[in-house]
């Protein structure tokens, strides 16, 4: 699904800039497995005006990886100096199928070049982490990233955190946030102060529920970890045949000083629908 941030000048002044950024393959395939899968970046100014303001080619924008890199569930957001921020995951060398990893392309404002930043040293027991979720810090250069072990190789169901710091221009982490299922995590930061918090789902007692982890540290008391962080309930199902937290989770803070954190999630009932 493509993802999309806006932002505008500090001061007021400058133009809207929207961001945009998906995954797609540049050719109809044959299977879901062809490598051919890539990510996409473009942004314009002014609605109105589209596409003279496109970036990149045409209606396509750029290609952030290559066509065998199988590069995907890319998301962005905007950092404190307007340059866009792009998480996805991807295979670190043009091999199909190579063992992929979570990284993060920035780009100047207005500019086409861009400068990828890969992050490293997960669990090597859990070669493929995939589905990154992405967001910038609200007063710093700091970014923050999570990204989910493949089930299919890693049953364990391990989040994985990284901070990116602006002074290396590097990723601290791996920290080991929580067991969850996979798609089924959320992350935000707060404007108001240094609290960052991730939503997770856990049926560590029978039917699933909503938790949170948050942070008053900006993330840095989060590195490093090997355990899962202790995490405090939102919902309370507790019934094994009733109605249970389902995938999807979304998460933001609001503008108060310092801000609330505001969480939704899908409910699956027993007769098989879902509510928000």
């Amino acid at each position: 699904a493509p993802c999309v941030a806006r932002f505008g000048g500090a001061d007021g002044t400058d133009a809207n800039v929207i961001h945009f950024t998906w995954m797609a393959f540049d050719f109809i395939p044959t299977n879901v497995s062809d490598p051919g899968r890539v990510v996409h970046y473009t942004r314009y100014t002014d609605p109105e005006d589209y596409p003279s303001m496109s970036f990149g080619t045409g209606y396509n924008g750029i290609h952030i990886t290559g066509e065998l890199n199988r590069g995907g569930y890319s998301n962005v957001d905007v950092n404190v100096s307007n340059r866009a921020q792009v998480g996805f995951h991807q295979a670190e060398n043009d091999i199909a199928f190579e063992p992929q990893q979570p990284w993060h392309a920035e780009f100047p404002f207005l500019d086409e070049t861009y400068q990828l930043y890969p992050q490293s040293g997960y669990d090597n027991s859990c070669p493929v982490v995939l589905a990154p979720r992405l967001t910038a810090d609200r007063s710093s250069e700091v970014v923050h990233e999570i990204a989910h072990s493949f089930n299919d190789i890693c049953p364990d169901h391990k989040l994985w955190y990284w901070r990116f710091n602006p002074v290396t221009f590097s990723w601290d982490g791996p920290g080991f946030i929580s067991n969850t299922e996979d798609l089924s995590y959320a992350l935000a930061v707060d404007a108001q102060s240094n609290k960052v918090a991730v939503v997770v789902h856990g049926n560590d007692a029978g039917p699933t529920n909503v938790y949170y982890i948050e942070s008053a540290m900006n993330g840095t008391d989060w590195l490093p970890s090997a355990s899962p962080l202790p995490k405090t309930a939102i919902t309370d199902y507790t019934d094994p045949l009733g109605p249970q937290a389902w995938l999807h989770l979304a998460a933001t803070y609001d503008n108060s000083t310092p801000g609330a954190l505001h969480v939704m999630w899908d409910e699956q009932r027993i007769d098989g629908s879902e509510h928000v």
